[in-house]
């Protein structure tokens, strides 16, 4: 396979004579898989529905138009108000299995073994699942013949005029639409005027809906960009331990209310922003990352031991008009 080391020896006095000698602490090092910040972020406000065919909300698309002012024998208007409806969302199913074979077993015993071979690849397995997960965070849902998540080019649609998003078309529901910015170009002139329009476009809203965004994130070239334009605010201060340095980064950026942040996994020249009362990852219990009932299983042909970690769930909004994306930035 690609990627493995390659190693010919030829057995003369030393090597015949000689152990190897292994810098190891009991682990591999993941040197592959990006960090997943965000997906991070969605777990940490993550919501569970144990079973259901679809997962479900009630969103309120229309106001009640009978509301006026009145004054003695003025008949009152009583129409009937509608203005609800129903968004949907479809269940997305991951797995990846562990796999290993009684040779590996067997020759992964007493002194020879550095790692445990079952926990590293149960290690591997969950990395590489959640490296999955968070690239289709960015997505669609349109990958694999429609079965991978649902994420942010759907719910933050850079053209949301002209979607239909968890069965509600935007093109004729202004209230389900996202905002959005498109083509802003230069990050240095026009960043900081599109993120202050559409943050205040995603804080709007009445009573339940009046909170604001407290997530932003968005590739290093654009998270680098705001954070050399909020350099000429800094002040600098010496170290506490009198050691004469200063500290001339910034970490935990913050718009606002919002922390700001950058994944690997963000596509080129966007930036999201998100609140977590109107977006979360909504997971099925039993399949929260999990292994497969029963665990590590061995076919009753093959003297191996094979399992899978899975993984349902979905992302889903109360509030479309909560979000914003502003894309383009170069």
């Amino acid at each position: 396979m690609a990627g493995e080391s390659s190693l010919t020896l030829t057995y003369q006095t030393l090597l015949t004579s000689t152990l190897f000698g292994y810098l190891d602490s009991n682990r591999f090092f993941d040197n592959i898989a990006d960090a997943t910040p965000s997906l991070g972020w969605f777990m940490e406000n993550q919501r569970f529905q144990n079973g259901g065919e679809r997962i479900s909300v009630a969103i309120m698309h229309e106001l009640n138009d009978t509301a006026k002012s009145y004054s003695g024998y003025d008949i009152l208007d009583v129409t009937a108000q509608e203005g609800f409806t129903r968004a949907y969302f479809d269940w997305s199913q991951y797995s990846v299995s562990i796999a290993v074979n009684g040779d590996e077993l067997t020759a992964n015993m007493g002194e020879a073994e550095l790692f445990d071979i079952l926990s590293g690849k149960t290690d591997q397995a969950e990395i590489s699942l959640a490296d999955k997960l968070s690239t289709d965070t960015f997505t669609d849902g349109t990958g694999n013949d429609s079965k991978n998540l649902v994420g942010s080019a759907a719910f933050n649609d850079q053209t949301p005029t002209a979607s239909t998003y968890a069965s509600i078309n935007r093109a004729n529901n202004a209230a389900w639409r996202n905002n959005a910015a498109t083509g802003v170009g230069a990050i240095a002139s026009n960043l900081l005027s599109n993120l202050r329009t559409q943050y205040n476009n995603a804080v709007q809203g009445k009573a339940g809906m009046g909170s604001s965004p407290d997530w932003i994130t968005t590739t290093q070239t654009v998270h680098e960009g705001f954070e050399s334009l909020m350099f000429p605010f800094l002040q600098y201060t010496g170290s506490a331990t009198n050691d004469n340095s200063v500290n001339a980064g910034l970490s935990n950026l913050r718009y606002r209310q919002a922390s700001v942040n950058w994944d690997a996994d963000c596509p080129s020249g966007e930036l999201h922003i998100w609140n977590s009362r109107h977006l979360w990852l909504v997971v099925h219990p039993s399949r929260n990352m999990s292994m497969a009932d029963g665990g590590f299983q061995k076919p009753i042909d093959q003297d191996a031991l094979i399992t899978q970690i899975l993984f349902k769930g979905q992302y889903v909004t109360n509030a479309n008009r909560k979000l914003s994306v502003i894309a383009g930035l170069t």
